[in-house]
């Protein structure tokens, strides 16, 4: 009887392998059960043959694995994302490699920020772990985790403090994104993308990619059509920020350009500007609210705020000259 590894044959380990054969006659026949059958049939332990039964498979879903990549690349379903995140956490527990921490949570974010795929929230919990107590990673590992936030109803003090310090850096390179926005209800510093519009559109960054909008403005009875080139603001990510101001509209569809020569275009879509954070204080906020009290015809409350803005700008040029 064969009670360890080492005593294994290469006839015998053959011999178990063909067992396998039996889950390919009749559908639904357990693979690995098969194979641990027929090693007890030919004289080996209950433990060897499962330990064996369990190295046979590692050939087969590499197999399975490689065929998947080779057919669709690397476009993994959430189903996949999360039992691969599943792997991860058992791996994780484990004293991981530092580089194989660091890709991976590079990766996921990717997925996450780049390709708008749903992760599991103890991903996130880990990401700031890491992110928060560790130097090195990925601009996009940032970029997922204040995306993640800026859905959030309540962040945390240590969140709130985090996600300050990562904005201010962003915005000094005049790194914008849509979602940056949200923080403005929580985050002063991101009040300065109150007057901005964004138009997003997700695609390889090897794509050309041209938006095609109107914008129809209050004071202006004529549109004009314009079209003007996109490009990625990080992978695959295109942007375009537009200065409106509430009630204000853009209709827009974009076309894509690929690669191999094809195109594709998307359906028109229109975005109204919505209305500024109340009692925001901003110079846009003011001005917003001087085209509101202008466009309802209260002469008198427009005058009260034009004279307070100009003191404001008076003061501000006294007390904060530039050499």
């Amino acid at each position: 009887k064969v009670n360890s590894m080492g005593e294994l044959t290469y006839t015998l380990a053959l011999a178990i392998g063909l067992f396998q054969l039996i889950a390919a006659v009749f559908p639904g026949t357990s693979r690995s059960g098969a194979t641990i059958v027929g090693a007890l049939i030919l004289g080996v332990s209950r433990v060897v043959a499962a330990e064996f039964t369990f190295y046979l498979a590692i050939p087969v879903m590499f197999g399975a694995s490689l065929l998947k990549i080779l057919k669709f690349g690397f476009a993994f379903t959430g189903t996949e994302l999360a039992a691969h995140f599943d792997i991860y956490l058992s791996y994780n527990q484990r004293e991981p490699r530092e580089y194989l921490k660091k890709a991976y949570l590079t990766y996921m974010s990717r997925e996450a920020f780049v390709k708008n795929k749903e992760l599991d929230n103890r991903f996130y919990f880990l990401l700031e772990e890491e992110l928060l107590n560790n130097q090195g990673y990925a601009e996009v590992c940032t970029l997922a985790y204040l995306k993640y936030l800026s859905n959030k109803q309540t962040v945390s003090s240590k969140q709130k403090k985090a996600c300050t310090g990562y904005l201010k850096e962003f915005f000094a390179k005049k790194c914008y994104y849509e979602f940056m926005q949200e923080f403005g209800k929580i985050i002063p510093e991101a009040l300065i993308l109150e007057d901005q519009m964004f138009v997003e559109y997700y695609a390889p960054s090897t794509s050309e990619v041209i938006l095609h909008y109107i914008i129809e403005k209050r004071d202006e009875a004529k549109f004009r059509y314009t079209t003007c080139r996109m490009y990625p603001t990080y992978g695959g990510v295109f942007s375009k920020t537009f200065t409106m101001y509430e009630g204000e509209k853009i209709t827009y569809f974009i076309t894509e350009r690929k690669e191999d020569g094809s195109e594709i275009q998307t359906t028109p879509v229109t975005k109204e500007k919505e209305a500024c954070i109340l009692d925001s204080g901003t110079r846009y906020g003011r001005i917003n609210e001087m085209r509101e009290l202008l466009s309802a015809g209260k002469e008198a409350a427009l005058q009260k705020e034009m004279q307070q803005y100009r003191f404001l700008e008076m003061a501000a040029e006294e007390l904060f000259t530039i050499q």
